[in-house]
């Protein structure tokens, strides 16, 4: 008999006994099942959060088994199932008292004081059932006792432990996973990577340590190393999801659409389609120009579910692409219908009611945006592109100067403003705003150049980026 099997059975087992229980008592007859077949009865109905009825299973059977002390024991973690956790305490420790060693018991008790936010009793008896405890019961428990810390803001104490109990079983794939977010925590990137990179040194097939080496590499900015974690751990594990869909990922971030599309294709054999992998495929066909492509997955997304706005937001991109911006505006206002707060869909709809001639509309939906969602950097510069497009340099500058002390000095934000400062013949100010700004921020030139080719005409300009390239 297979384990799957095995477990089928063993639940059809539980599912007769819970029949037969209730059957009988709610006929009122007497009856007899022995301990085992209680115990199992009682964990069946503490795993649905049925403790009431729980609770009367206890009751019944204790009658016929009062000194049992595993019935003590269900007893008191219905107690806790129920919320009556000061009950439970004195029950628990009353036990402990005459089994000491018995690690459920310990277990229960630190499970108990973790209910009660009294993080370091919870680690003090996890640490207690962790010294009776066989080698698959430790694994669990050292999880147990790095979330404590964790509840603690205690990551390198979570840290410690998780890197005992990967020393002691290098297979303990929740550790791996659980060391890599308690890492991030502590914000020290690199050494989640040194640490990873040595464990794979030692045990180079442990797929779930390529896949945590990649989440780490990409957000240290190592996009290329990233893929190849993530290319080993598809190596060894090839139907791992997750993996599949964060190596699309990091295709999509080096433009490399077609693996991209690959990698989040074979995520949709391996698990059940989702609505945002179907989205994902359309925005890599988009990138490549195949737009037909593009709008058949954005459909087969809302196909997956009608409700998920990013399609149609997908679906009104492609439209403003094709130069159909009044059904771009369409689609555009289905995903806000479904997202109200969503101010980036609002900022579409902004864009395209002026592409679309529809300036008064246009200008009230900027304002709305200026209101609800002003931290937004690409806002002011699209706003006061509009501005200066129908009110003058002027009046662009204006808005962008309340922009600029809105977002406290920003960058980008400050190069629109040498354009602006040029174009309206204030020579003087823009170059000294940028002699500021080239210094520290030169990879910014081109943006302002893109924005306004002519100032590339200045010879002062000109004079002014060789100065800052030598």
């Amino acid at each position: 008999m297979s384990e799957e099997e095995r477990n089928n059975y063993d639940s059809q087992e539980v599912l007769e006994l819970v029949r037969k229980f209730e059957e009988l008592h709610t006929a009122g007859h007497s009856f007899f099942f022995d301990l085992d077949e209680f115990e199992k009865i009682i964990e069946y109905y503490a795993e649905q959060g049925d403790f009431e009825a729980g609770s009367k299973v206890v009751q019944y059977a204790s009658n016929l088994f009062p000194h049992s002390t595993v019935l003590m024991l269900r007893e008191a973690q219905i107690m806790a199932g129920k919320g009556h956790i000061h009950h439970a305490l004195p029950r628990l420790k009353n036990l402990l008292a005459f089994e000491p060693q018995n690690e459920e018991i310990l277990l229960t008790l630190a499970s108990v004081y973790g209910q009660m936010r009294d993080h370091s009793q919870a680690i003090y008896y996890y640490k207690e059932a962790l010294r009776f405890a066989d080698d698959e019961l430790s694994d669990d428990i050292c999880i147990d006792l790095a979330l404590e810390h964790e509840n603690m803001n205690d990551f390198q104490g979570a840290i410690k432990i998780l890197k005992d109990a990967l020393a002691r079983n290098p297979n303990n794939e929740t550790a791996i996973h659980e060391l890599a977010f308690c890492f991030e925590m502590t914000g020290d990137l690199d050494a989640c990577i040194h640490y990873y990179q040595e464990f794979i040194d030692r045990f180079p097939y442990s797929y779930t340590s390529w896949y945590n080496l990649g989440n780490a590499l990409v957000k240290t900015e190592n996009v290329a190393d990233a893929i190849d974690a993530f290319s080993y751990c598809l190596a060894i594990e090839p139907g791992f999801t997750a993996a599949s869909f964060n190596r699309a990922m990091a295709y999509i971030h080096q433009e490399e659409f077609e693996n991209a599309i690959e990698d989040l294709q074979d995520a949709l054999v391996t698990e059940s389609p989702q609505a945002s992998t179907y989205c994902y495929i359309g925005e890599c066909y988009e990138k490549t120009g195949n737009f037909d492509l593009a709008r058949e997955n954005y459909l087969k997304a809302l196909e997956t579910d009608d409700t998920f706005s990013e399609a149609y937001i997908g679906l009104g991109v492609l439209k403003d692409l094709e130069n159909h911006p009044v059904e771009a505006l369409e689609y555009f206002r289905k995903a806000l219908a479904l997202d109200p707060e969503n101010s980036d869909y609002l900022f579409l709809i902004a864009e395209t009611l002026y592409a679309s001639g529809k300036t008064a509309e246009a200008r009230e939906t900027y304002d709305h945006l200026l209101a609800t969602a002003p931290q937004n950097e690409d806002l002011w510069l699209e706003y006061s592109d509009f501005i200066a497009a129908e009110d003058g340099i002027d009046e662009a500058l204006a808005l962008l100067e309340k922009g600029l002390r809105e977002l406290n000095g920003n960058i980008p934000m400050l190069f629109r403003k040498v354009a602006y400062l040029h174009r309206m013949g204030m020579r003087q100010e823009a170059y000294i705003l940028l002699h500021t700004l080239l210094p520290e921020y030169p990879e910014l030139r081109s943006e302002l150049t893109d924005y306004y080719p002519d100032i590339q005409m200045d010879p002062t300009f000109v004079g002014l980026c060789e100065l800052y390239e030598k």
